[in-house]
């Protein structure tokens, strides 16, 4: 009986000694070593994360990181968000300081494990929540292609700013995040918002030498401006919504600071008073057409960085279906009721769309039917949709039909009146408002022509804010009081070799470098220019 208890306990403590070498945890690959100590010296990797560096991290266990970043960094978060699936403190704080959003329906899923493409949007979120704005550059990775439609600005920023780092040219979005991978990120993104703050301060000192402010009176005008050399590659031109919508308004300086402008004006046109700040003239963001006008004085930037002037068109195009030319949507997120009517919506639409009895919704993503809608509904973030009221649908399913899973694009086409086209071509920044003042040197006001039937702008003197652009490229934007005639000679007196108004009166507002030259109303959009050397 001895020697069977004896033997036993033997076993016993083989086996325990055998199963903690087997499963002893083999702490933080040799790549990942140098980065753990220095979290856990920073404070920035919690106690209970000092495990399983090799395992794939799940959702709440990478808000606990990224809220230890934020509270070294920031303050404490003393408030948070509610889910219905999990009461994890992290969460909640990530989640009410805009770090990271839920899954729908109140959920979060905290036990989901973390991709790639999922932990740039979080790191991307955090620096533009502690406010350091870096461009959207779109990610070069061989891969490209396979990061989802609402990640591939957070991966171009990552990839610009080497927090997150490819392999083999590769991004791998889809792929599971490790801990020691997260723990990496989060020390760089520590190190990256150092040196970025402390950059801060001679970029600002950079770009005093970029601009002037100055006044003088053109042609009998006295005209307020600001110059600056844009020809200089040193700024990238953005357009910017308020509250990140198309159906909001805000200052502009709140915008620029947002997007990281160090430059900003107001942008195009908007309905200020009707409780439904909606915009009255095109805007291009990023590419894509999120509101369109017809024949309007506009400022455009195409992709090789030429700033444009022009007064410009954005006809109907006709949606490309599985390769062949279809339907014309006639507006971009702007609601129609009529029973013809073939609508389109992007994410940046924030209210609900009502679908009419007979009519279908179909929401597209990475240029793919996802769903078909027959009930009211919102546009899902990195979605658009096409909305066909009963009789454009009627009509359209006499001959064709679409189905979940078909290819479904909707090009834009921009028109310029003087411009030769292919200048237009690669456009990515643009609002138009109008009056055209000046092109190649000449005055060209037709205010008529752009449908202007406001004494306002036929004939009165008002306020006016204009944007031009000199024959080396350079940007002129400034305020006055004049007719638009009167204002257009007086671009001209300058020297510019094209201007346009934008949106004035009560909405001029001008931002510089930290310094408000005039503030406005809270406007609907606007366009700044971010300093990026």
């Amino acid at each position: 009986m001895k020697r069977r208890l004896l033997f036993l306990t033997v076993f016993i403590l083989l086996f325990v000694s055998f199963a903690g070498f087997v499963f002893a945890d083999p702490g933080p690959s040799y790549w990942a070593k140098g980065s753990v100590e220095e979290a856990t010296r920073l404070n920035l990797l919690p106690e209970s994360l000092r495990t399983g560096y090799q395992a794939p991290i799940n959702r709440a266990n990478f808000c606990k990181l990224i809220v230890a970043l934020y509270e070294s960094k920031v303050a404490a978060i003393t408030d948070k968000s509610t889910f219905a699936d999990t009461d994890d403190e992290a969460v909640g704080k990530a989640a009410f300081v805009g770090l990271v959003n839920g899954v729908g329906e109140n959920r979060f899923n905290p036990g989901g494990l973390l991709t790639r493409e999922q932990a740039a949007t979080i790191l991307t979120n955090y620096l533009k929540t502690t406010g350091v704005q870096l461009p959207a550059y779109p990610p070069t990775f061989r891969d490209s292609s396979n990061v989802s439609s609402w990640a591939k600005a957070a991966v171009g920023v990552m990839q610009s700013s080497g927090i997150m780092q490819g392999s083999n040219d590769k991004f791998d979005p889809k792929g599971l995040y490790t801990l020691e991978q997260s723990v990496i990120t989060i020390v760089r993104t520590y190190n990256f918002d150092n040196v970025f703050r402390e950059n801060v301060a001679k970029k600002r000192q950079n770009l005093n030498e970029l601009y002037e402010i100055k006044s003088g009176t053109f042609a009998g005008v006295k005209l307020n401006y600001l110059k600056f050399a844009y020809s200089s590659g040193q700024f990238v031109a953005k357009t910017m919504l308020a509250n990140n919508v198309i159906t909001s308004a805000q200052p502009v300086k709140d915008m620029a600071q947002k997007n990281g402008a160090a430059i900003a004006v107001n942008g195009t046109y908007f309905d200020a008073y009707s409780g439904n700040p909606v915009p009255m003239g095109a805007i291009v963001k990023d590419g894509e057409v999120l509101y369109t006008c017809d024949s309007k004085g506009a400022v455009a930037f195409n992709k090789d960085g030429k700033a444009l002037i022009d007064r410009l068109s954005i006809p109907a195009t006709k949606a490309v279906l599985n390769g062949q030319e279809s339907f014309a949507p006639w507006f971009v997120n702007r609601y129609n009721s009529d029973p013809s009517a073939i609508l389109l919506f992007t994410d940046e639409y924030p209210k609900t769309i009502n679908v009419s009895n007979g009519a279908k919704a179909f929401v597209v993503k990475d240029d793919k039917v996802i769903n078909i809608i027959g009930n009211s509904f919102t546009v899902a973030k990195g979605t658009s949709a096409v909305l066909m009221q009963p009789k454009a649908l009627s009509d359209f399913n006499r001959y064709h039909e679409i189905n979940i899973g078909d290819e479904l694009k909707t090009p834009s086409r921009f028109v310029p009146k003087f411009d030769d086209p292919a200048l237009w071509e690669n456009v990515v920044t643009a609002v138009s408002a109008g009056p055209l003042l000046v092109k190649n040197g000449y005055v060209c006001v037709d205010a008529k022509a752009e449908n202007f039937v406001e004494q306002k702008i036929l004939s009165n003197s008002g306020g006016r804010t204009f944007i031009g652009i000199t024959k080396n490229n350079d940007i002129v934007i400034g305020y006055c009081s004049a007719t638009v005639n009167n204002l257009a000679k007086a671009c001209q007196a300058m020297g510019l070799d094209a201007a346009t108004c934008l949106d004035g009166g009560a909405s001029t507002a001008i931002y510089v470098n930290g310094r408000v030259l005039t503030s406005g109303r809270n406007v609907n959009n606007a366009l700044g220019f971010v300093f990026v050397k």
